[in-house]
């Protein structure tokens, strides 16, 4: 795998892969979980420029938190695909969250973040 493919290896969250084509497979199921989000990622329309000639390079991330206006722990997120040099991405993907292991209960927060990788 290159270096620039990993989205979470278990330990560090690095960045997203980028997105070969339009199709991607379905996300892995847990078999143990008390709870899961699915998020269907379709398109985001006219995304500020990165630089004065720079298209944005975007992906988003989603996970989950105790605590209200604070980011989730890296083991907490999943990150949809990276799209290159898009100002209109198409992400045409499902991101799927599970309960981390030592939450049950379905209190907390839902993080939904759109990045730039050039910012």
């Amino acid at each position: 795998m290159a270096s620039d493919e990993p989205m979470f290896d278990g330990a560090n969250m690095t960045i997203p892969r980028k997105s070969p084509s339009q199709i991607h497979p379905m996300p892995v199921e847990q078999p143990y979980y008390k709870w899961r989000v699915r998020a269907d990622i379709r398109q985001v329309i006219n995304l500020p420029m990165s630089g004065p000639e720079t298209a944005p390079s975007t992906y988003v991330e989603l996970g989950w938190s105790l605590y209200d206006n604070s980011e989730p722990a890296d083991a907490n997120k999943v990150m949809s695909v990276m799209i290159e040099n898009n100002q209109f991405p198409d992400f045409n993907q499902q991101l799927l969250l599970h309960n981390p292991k030592e939450v049950s209960d379905v209190s907390g927060y839902f993080w939904v973040c759109v990045k730039d990788k050039n910012r």
